[in-house]
């Protein structure tokens, strides 16, 4: 991971992983709740209907 002069390390960190979300606000949760399973588990179809509708 390449990085710019004068980088903010958490800039960084909230800007590219949405788990970050989790810290900041409610809203942030289901965002990166949703967006986490899909990414990861696209090959995995039990995955992704099954984990949001557990936290919504």
């Amino acid at each position: 991971m390449s990085v710019a002069r004068g980088y903010d390390p958490q800039d960084v960190y909230s800007k590219h992983v949405p788990h970050a979300s989790l810290h900041s606000a409610p809203n942030g949760l289901r965002i990166s709740v949703l967006s986490i399973p899909t990414f990861y588990t696209t090959d995995d179809p039990l995955v992704d209907p099954i984990t949001p509708n557990s936290k919504l």
